[in-house]
């Protein structure tokens, strides 16, 4: 979906991107994106000023084997985008998706508060030397919630580029 309004290429400070081969360059070198990175590239470029989209996930089925999520990305006042997507996934997929290097990550227990309440939780803190300065991601993980954190925050070069709450919270029936 490209806005017709943009040249073909955009060039800001040392980068450039080319919306039509999907390549974003630093210095004439291109710099590897993953597809979903390259989109939130240009709709950032496409709409200057404006706030980014925001994500919503929910957990709509958990089974002992893993879970099903429906994900659906948000404009700036909390409306659907596009048609929500279904996914699912093992909890061994889940935890395999969140694990982080040893060497660059502390691990402390916490609490932490959202709107879907207060969670005791392990933080993981991971710092990361990169080209555009440290990168720093904290994520709580609830001790009594599987799946994704209840609270996750990246940073690069002192700037908050994600965050993740949860917001709400429906116990499901218990387990044998």
């Amino acid at each position: 979906m490209l806005n017709n309004e943009l040249p073909p290429v955009i060039r800001f400070g040392v980068f450039e991107v080319d919306r039509q081969s999907g390549e974003l360059r630093k210095q004439g070198v291109r710099v590897r994106l993953r597809d979903q990175a390259f989109q939130v590239l240009l709709l950032l470029l496409e709409r200057p000023g404006v706030a980014p989209v925001r994500r919503r996930m929910v957990f709509v089925g958990v089974t002992p084997e893993g879970a099903t999520v429906e994900t659906v990305n948000m404009d700036a006042e909390g409306r659907p985008l596009e048609a929500s997507e279904r996914s699912e996934s093992t909890w061994e997929d889940l935890r395999d998706h969140a694990k982080y290097p040893q060497a660059a990550t502390t691990i402390e227990s916490m609490h932490a508060t959202t709107p879907a309440g207060t969670f005791a939780c392990r933080r993981y803190t991971v710092v990361k030397k990169g080209e555009n300065g440290e990168a720093r991601t904290v994520a709580c993980f609830a001790d009594a919630l599987p799946g994704p954190p209840v609270q996750l925050r990246r940073e690069v070069g002192g700037q908050t580029v994600m965050t993740m709450t949860l917001v709400r919270h429906e116990p499901g029936p218990a387990r044998p």
